[in-house]
């Protein structure tokens, strides 16, 4: 929950503790469709009749590995990202958080597919996102990513882009409709 779930409640107190509220809000409704699109995107895209397919190497894998999309999950990514959007004050520039938001669930999935620890039990062969299989006696061994790099740390860097792709697309929007209006 942290993992997802931190970054957004940082910028909600930051939010709470400055005078210019707004600079805060677009981080944190960046960081929240980021959150919301990953989500969406793994419970949809489970239900898919089609695998997914690793961002890595192109080939199927079972639902639900770290790494993978779907036609239907990234359907549901964009349902997550527009909801969150859709939720946003009055006045807050919708489309920037939307597509924060997708871009935030997309680096998710390549950062899963290219960092993340990746390991296989020595017994039973399964391929686990942990060091350990608790079934199976004995260690499990890494065969991609990098040690320490876990899915949670994989969601909170996802927030992070969202967080900031937010920002800056917020920002960029109300200058372009300020000079328009000039």
């Amino acid at each position: 929950m942290l993992a997802n779930g931190g970054l957004a409640a940082l910028f909600a107190a930051l939010h709470l503790m400055s005078k210019q509220r707004s600079d805060w809000s677009l981080p944190f409704l960046g960081a929240i469709a980021s959150a919301a699109a990953d989500t969406w995107a793994t419970e949809i895209g489970m239900l898919s009749a089609h695998p997914p397919r690793s961002l890595r190497t192109g080939r199927p894998v079972p639902p639900g590995t770290s790494g993978a999309v779907s036609l239907l999950g990234l359907l549901g990514m964009v349902a997550g990202a527009s909801f969150v959007a859709l939720l946003a004050p009055r006045g807050t520039p919708r489309l920037p958080i939307a597509v924060a938001g997708c871009l935030g669930a997309l680096a998710d999935s390549l950062l899963g597919a290219t960092l993340q620890a990746r390991y296989s039990c020595s017994i039973c062969q399964r391929s686990l996102e942990q060091p350990a299989h608790p079934p199976c006696p004995g260690p499990a061994q890494r065969v991609s990513g990098f040690p320490g790099v876990t899915n949670d740390a994989v969601n909170a860097l996802a927030t992070l882009v969202g967080a900031a792709l937010a920002s800056r697309l917020g920002h960029w929007t109300r200058r372009m409709s300020a000079s328009r209006g000039s």
